[in-house]
C-alpha cells in the first residue's frame, strides 16, 4: 500500500501541464524581453549623454588651456564667413570618405546612417582630429590598417599627422580619458581610425565655434524643409550659447538636417531626430 502511494506521488507532468508551465513562461518572456530591451536602451542613451558632457567639458578646457580650440590647420582653414563653425562629423579627409560604424559599414551607404558634413565643401574629418589633440595622439596614415587607409589625413603643408610631435597639445594634457575599442567598436576610441563612436557604434558629432563669437550653428534648420541657415543669413540664422556643441544619431543612427531636432511627424523620415541625444538640449 505505501508503495502505490509513492508511486502515484511522483508521477510525472501530463502533456496538458507541460502546456500550460510552458504558456505561463512565455507570457512572462513576453512582459520581462521588452522591459529589459527598454532598460538598455534607456541605459545607452544615459551613456551618450554622459559622454557628450565629456566631450564638451573637455573642449572647454583644452580651451581654457591654451587660449584656443582644438582643431588642425586644416579644419581652421576649412571655415568662411558663411559658416564660420566647424563640424567634425562622419567625413573623413580631403575627398571626404565616408567613415564606417562600429559593423565596419560606410556611413553613406542607406539605411544604415545619415552623412554629417561640415558646411564647407572640401576639408572633412571625423571626431578622431578632436580626439587626438584631447588625448595628446597622434592620428596618421601610419596609424591604421590597409582597411583603414583612406582615413590617411594630414594637417599641415609638411603632410605631418594630426598632433604630430604634440604641436596641437604642447604641454601633453590629457583633456579627455577614454578606453579603447577593438575594431570599429562602440561605446570607445577605435583602434582602426581613432574614432569616439557611441554606444551605438557611429561616431559623435562636434561642433566647435571656429570664429569664437561663443555661439555655434545650430546643425538643424529652422524652417521644416528650408535651407541650413548661414551665419551670415541673420533673418534666419539660428545658434546655440557656448563653444562647443555635440551629438549623437541615437539607436537608428539617423538625422534630418532639414527638420528640427526634436521633429515628429508621419513617417519614418520625419522621426529621424526623436531619439537623437544632444549636449544642448
Amino acid at each position: 500500500m505505501n508503495r502505490s502511494l509513492r508511486r502515484h506521488g511522483h508521477r510525472g507532468f501530463t502533456l496538458i501541464e507541460l502546456l500550460v508551465v510552458i504558456s505561463i513562461i512565455a507570457i512572462l518572456a513576453g512582459l520581462i524581453l521588452p522591459a529589459i530591451a527598454g532598460a538598455q536602451k534607456k541605459a545607452k542613451v544615459v551613456k551618450a549623454r554622459t559622454d557628450l558632457s565629456n566631450i564638451t567639458a573637455a573642449v572647454s578646457a583644452y580651451q581654457t588651456a591654451y587660449g584656443r580650440l582644438p582643431a588642425s590647420q586644416n579644419t581652421r582653414a576649412a571655415v568662411t564667413a558663411d559658416y564660420p563653425d566647424f563640424t567634425y562629423g562622419t567625413l573623413q579627409g580631403l575627398g571626404g570618405t565616408s567613415v564606417y560604424d562600429a559593423k565596419g559599414v560606410a556611413l553613406n551607404v542607406p539605411p544604415t546612417s545619415t552623412t554629417i558634413a561640415n558646411a564647407n565643401p572640401g576639408w572633412q574629418v571625423s571626431n578622431a582630429e578632436l580626439v587626438a589633440i584631447l588625448t595628446d595622439s597622434t592620428l596618421g596614415a601610419n596609424k591604421f590598417s590597409a582597411t583603414a587607409a583612406p582615413y590617411a589625413v594630414v594637417n599641415d603643408k609638411d603632410n605631418n599627422p594630426i598632433n604630430s610631435k604634440s604641436v596641437l597639445n604642447p604641454q601633453h594634457n590629457t583633456f579627455l580619458t577614454i578606453k579603447t575599442a577593438k575594431g570599429y567598436g562602440a561605446n570607445g576610441v577605435s583602434e582602426n581610425d581613432g574614432i569616439y563612436r557611441d554606444p551605438w557604434g557611429r561616431p559623435y558629432i562636434v561642433t566647435v565655434d571656429l570664429d569664437y563669437d561663443n555661439r555655434v550653428l545650430d546643425p538643424f534648420t529652422k524652417v521644416p524643409n528650408g535651407p541650413h541657415p548661414k551665419a551670415t543669413d541673420l533673418d534666419n540664422v539660428r545658434t546655440i550659447p557656448g563653444s562647443v556643441i555635440a551629438w549623437s544619431l541615437g539607436p537608428d543612427g539617423k538625422a534630418n538636417l532639414n527638420l528640427p531636432p526634436d521633429y515628429k511627424g508621419s513617417s519614418s523620415a520625419d522621426n529621424m531626430n526623436a531619439d537623437n541625444v544632444y549636449s544642448w538640449r
